[in-house]
């Protein structure tokens, strides 16, 4: 009886801000940077969709000379990974002897967290040998953010593998961010 309520008086008002940041609301406590409420999910919490919109890549390969004997284009895929669960993401399919493209379209599976990022994309050309890496690019949590909270469009420059990177394009992505 009189502990409960010592306990309820001193407890914050839903919405009432503490010197440690805690912001009580109802039953659930959310640690706000501010230490103020928020309407916004936490950071952790919020998830947004990523679709390969596009990508524009060099005309030449890193090696300056024609991408394939036949066709002289390259034929790009490319394979997402999140970098802090060490597994591939997605696979897209080969398109043949382009290096534009502008309505690619691809959604990734699922939606994604600052805790899945960095996503590194790499663009590969299918060649009858081996598969030629044209480039790299990492998609970070602070490049992100903006997409977290409104759709919107992003360009992740692509870069060689090499001590010293070289540019060899970009990828367009779309961001829909997931209530």
């Amino acid at each position: 009886g009189t502990v409960a309520r010592a306990e309820a008086a001193s407890a914050p008002r839903a919405g009432a801000s503490t010197a440690t940041g805690v912001v009580a609301r109802g039953d659930a406590a959310v640690v706000a940077e501010t230490g103020s409420a928020s309407s916004r999910a936490p950071d952790d919490a919020r998830s947004v969709r990523i679709q390969v919109a596009g990508m524009s890549l060099s005309p030449v390969s890193g090696t300056g000379g024609r991408w394939d004997l036949i066709g002289s284009e390259p034929d790009p895929y490319v394979v997402i990974v999140s970098v802090p669960a060490q597994r591939e993401v997605e696979r897209t399919t080969v398109v043949a002897d382009r290096h534009e493209l502008g309505g690619f379209e691809h959604w990734l599976p699922g939606a994604f967290r600052r805790a899945d990022l960095p996503l590194r994309f790499s663009v590969f050309d299918d060649d009858v040998g081996a598969d030629e890496l044209i480039g790299i690019g990492d998609l970070s949590a602070a490049s992100l953010e903006p997409g977290m909270d409104a759709p919107g469009e992003l360009t992740l420059q692509l870069r060689t593998a090499e001590p010293v990177p070289r540019p060899m394009g970009s990828l367009r992505l779309r961001l829909q961010p997931v209530q």
